[in-house]
């Protein structure tokens, strides 16, 4: 067998060790769904529905299973239940359509369509009690009441939340040493997807690698823990495979022999002790018509099996992951007024801080129930003529909290109007003011963890001062995410990010790493969902590893009654929340205009410059302030891909396979507002099809309108 290119001697082994969790916040999520006052679609008795779910793969609508048919039921709550990949960074788009089932035909033209939502696995995940209400609606057309509604429920798959614990020891493994014994690391694989159940060697993955123990035939590794979801996607009848071998200081390890067993094998043995086999040395002694037992005895000393507390525990039990934001409002961001700043306001995009707002935002908002965040600015020259490197956004540094996204937005145009550009870039105000909030009292019965993004175009000039509130702030529930926009030196924001170095100051070394750096110009020709994965994937990580040291456990799951009076209505589509639901809600027409302003924007990436650090006093909007609340936002990131001609795969309510899949909402000029000259119509739609609302002919207008 070829040599095992491990890692070298002492090397850290590549699960999570005792005691610690690097988790992303990745499990699996089982959506239950329940709908009520459906259409009848039948004459002679009521619908047969069924629910067929979709979500979005490389650009496109795929169909990832449907339920169970439920006879003559306007009510249903359907058994069959749909599986998802969680992923806390990134905007998952769903589409679940409800069909009256007519005959046996697997095609769903033949049946008759009876209405649809889309959310985002993020929105179902954040809700209170992971539940939400929508009302159904059909295309173009919205949410409308007399498609019915539907429940739907998500819940983390319990399996995957443990963790196992092994002691392994061997006895008698070969020795391979020529001046000494053997050298013997441990490592664990698991088969590949597609070849479970294999024993070959060609497919498997690795999963944990021990330490080297040196010169014994004997040893004992120290005692190590897997999450059950890393070593056999919870499967613990899933064939491993345990590989011993000699470790070699030339990296060309020597193989010793292998054994295959599974979890529920290990533990079910009365004396867990395995033959190690090497296949390759039996079959040469075989040849020479000698005998061969073994290359030595795998033994499990102490394997045990517990529960581990996810990213998805905490969020159930009612903890709130609470989005505070810093702009840059330094001088070296440019003249608002000219279109190569940074801070220039393009009617008909956005730019590189706006961006941000909404990548991250979009993400963070599910999870903070008040919709209440801190705004700052740094590097300005005030009316009152001082310059504060900590200022409220929204000019009230009593209460600097906004509403939503839209109000981050919206108190960044009223900052850019009311300050002077000016500077020196320095971090270490903000990250102290930021600190302040987090010590709030968290608690086993309060549960917050904070996030500080901050948006910078310069090189930063307090960079020991910043060291030192980072270091100060590690122990505290709070995550730093930096986005460097334009094309600065951002070296400096490695030092800060302290994934290879920890971070010290004043004797003391920072207690975990709270730091995450993305530079924006990697993202800017991306799918903004793209830069929220780059800068919030760390973040449950960090969120766990706080909860740990501080031995904060989740609390039991909010309970959450769907049926009730008191619900409330979030519509389809990933509108949110009703108006006067959750403060600073819009009404269903200052969502659609946001969303219009959202999605027209959605695609124009500028390519910035930058100026020079100086005196620059900011310019009046070119047109007035228009905030994109967090519903718009999202409703422009989940359905960019959508409006711009994602073709569905199978027959989707009639609709040809051909065809693109129903146009939520497409977007039409604001006033003052035209197109890009490059775009013609708006994301396509033929020029005789501007003037008419939602893009259909005038023609359809009344017909569309009344429906």
């Amino acid at each position: 067998m070829d040599g095992y290119n491990a890692a070298p001697l002492g090397a850290a082994p590549l699960s999570t060790p005792p005691g610690l969790d690097d988790s992303d916040g990745s499990s699996k999520v089982e959506v239950s769904i329940r709908c009520r006052k459906l259409q009848n679609k039948d004459t002679f008795s009521k619908s047969d529905p069924m629910c067929v779910a979709y979500k979005i793969t490389n650009g496109r609508w795929e169909e990832i299973g449907r339920t169970e048919v439920i006879k003559n039921n306007l009510n249903p709550d359907f058994q069959r239940t749909f599986t998802f990949d969680f992923n806390f960074a990134i905007v998952q788009e769903l589409r679940i359509a409800v069909y009256d089932v007519d005959s046996n035909s697997q095609k769903l033209t033949k049946h008759d369509f009876l209405g649809e939502v889309f959310l985002t696995l993020g929105e179902l995940m954040g809700s209170r009690g992971q539940t939400i209400r929508k009302i159904m609606g059909k295309g173009t057309r919205g949410p409308n009441s007399k498609y019915g509604e539907m429940i739907l429920h998500g819940e983390e798959v319990s399996g995957l939340k443990q963790t196992v614990e092994f002691s392994i020891s061997a006895e008698h493994v070969d020795k391979k040493d020529m001046f000494g014994k053997s050298d013997p690391f441990l490592v664990i694989k698991k088969p590949a997807a597609s070849d479970v159940g294999a024993t070959g060697q060609n497919n498997y993955l690795t999963v944990h690698k021990t330490e080297a123990v040196k010169n014994t035939l004997d040893p004992r590794w120290k005692t190590f823990r897997i999450p059950l979801s890393q070593l056999c996607n919870g499967d613990m009848d899933r064939v491993l495979l345990f590989e011993v071998w000699d470790w070699n200081n030339t990296g060309n390890h020597d193989y010793i022999g292998s054994v295959h067993t599974s979890v529920n094998m290990i533990r079910g043995a009365q004396n867990p002790g395995f033959a190690i086999v090497n296949v390759e040395k039996k079959q040469r002694k075989e040849r020479k018509g000698k005998k061969y037992e073994n290359s030595g005895i795998l033994r499990f000393t102490n394997t045990k099996l517990f529960k581990q507390a996810t990213f998805l525990d905490y969020i159930r039990g009612g903890c709130e992951v609470s989005l505070m934001v810093a702009v840059d409002f330094t001088a070296s961001n440019g003249d608002p007024r000219s279109p190569n700043s940074l801070h220039y306001r393009n009617p008909n995009s956005f730019n590189e801080y706006q961006q941000a707002i909404m990548a991250v935002g979009d993400i963070l908002g599910y999870y903070d129930n008040d919709q209440k965040f801190p705004c700052f600015g740094f590097g300005a020259k005030l009316s009152s003529g001082h310059v504060s490197h900590c200022f409220a956004l929204n000019g009230n540094p009593q209460d600097p909290e906004v509403n939503g996204v839209g109000g981050i937005l919206s108190a960044y145009e009223q900052a850019l109007n009311s300050v002077q550009l000016y500077g020196p870039t320095n971090f270490s105000p903000i990250i102290r003011t930021a600190a302040t909030i987090a010590k709030q009292n968290v608690s086993q019965q309060q549960q917050k963890y904070f996030i500080l993004l901050m948006l910078t175009d310069g090189v930063i000039t307090d960079l020991q001062q910043t060291i030192a509130e980072i270091v100060n702030a590690s122990s505290l529930p709070l995550s730093i995410v930096i986005v460097g926009v334009g094309n600065a030196d951002f070296r400096a924001m490695d030092i800060l990010d302290a994934d290879d170095t920890p971070l010290t100051a004043n004797g003391r070394t920072m207690d975990r790493d709270i730091v995450q750096f993305v530079p924006f110009s990697k993202f800017k020709t991306l799918h903004p969902s793209a830069l929220a994965r780059a800068t919030l994937e760390e973040i449950p990580g960090q969120l766990l590893s706080y909860m740990k040291r501080r031995n904060i456990r989740p609390n039991p799951p909010v309970q959450y009654t769907p049926d009730a009076a008191t619900d409330e209505f979030r519509p389809a589509f990933g509108l949110g929340a009703q108006a006067g639901s959750i403060p600073g809600a819009e009404t269903p027409k200052d969502v659609f205009q946001n969303a219009v302003r959202a999605t027209q924007a959605a695609n124009a990436f500028a390519s910035l410059g930058r100026g020079q650090d100086a005196g620059v006093a900011a310019a009046p909007a070119t047109t007035a302030p228009q905030p994109v609340s967090l519903r718009g936002a999202a409703l422009a990131n989940t359905f960019v891909g959508m409006m711009q001609g994602l073709s569905m795969q199978g027959d989707q309510g009639g609709a040809p396979p051909s065809q693109p899949p129903p146009q939520p909402y497409p977007p039409q000029p604001l006033p003052g507002q035209g197109y890009p000259p490059q775009q013609g119509a708006p994301y396509g739609y033929p020029p005789q099809q501007q003037g008419a609302p939602y893009g259909y002919p005038p023609q359809q207008q009344q017909q569309q309108q009344a429906a």
